[in-house]
């Protein structure tokens, strides 16, 4: 075989391990997009518990009204266990009287004075101001990151599948 033709056989190999290598990088942004679409979604039910908990506009005062009790409660997907204190509480809304019940890792006291925030149109519905949950803002946070990786990543397969068809343009045009 001739140097030539040897040449040209390796050129059209290198050819051929650079499109099967950027048909890789496609499809590896391809399976990015369910995961971006997943953070995209944390982060959108973060934000609709934010719009939902600013539909709470009414504000009134409760009062704890049950004896506080403690109980051991398990934290989340790990391990272990944590105290936790709950109650009940009462509040009033046009001379009707609400109860609902409160738990808290913070201490709870009979006859304690609670903030509650209701929804005009459904005083049932309400929560304890400062008592509140924070997951929101853990799911939009978490979420963002995520994104942020993720983008990263695509980030940089495109600068490489960039850079391999820049490499390509050349290695033509040098011939």
């Amino acid at each position: 075989m001739s140097k030539e033709k040897r040449n040209e056989n390796l050129r059209s190999q290198e050819i051929n391990n650079k499109s099967l290598s950027i048909k890789g990088e496609i499809i590896a942004l391809l399976v990015c997009v369910p995961f971006l679409l997943m953070g995209l979604a944390v982060i959108k039910i973060g934000i609709e518990q934010f719009l939902y908990q600013k539909a709470f506009t009414e504000e009134t005062n409760g009062i704890i009204v049950s004896d506080v009790y403690t109980k051991m409660k398990k934290k989340g997907a790990g391990s272990g266990y944590r105290k936790v204190f709950s109650a009940d509480y009462s509040y009033e809304h046009n001379g009707i009287t609400y109860t609902d019940n409160i738990e808290s890792a913070n201490i709870l006291k009979k006859g304690q004075v609670l903030t509650i925030r209701y929804k005009p149109d459904d005083p049932k519905e309400n929560y304890v101001k400062g008592y509140e949950s924070h997951d929101k803002v853990i799911l939009i946070i978490v979420g963002t990151i995520w994104d942020a990786f993720l983008l990263l990543i695509v980030y940089c397969i495109l600068i490489s599948i960039k850079n391999k068809k820049c490499k390509k343009n050349i290695t033509d045009h040098i011939e």
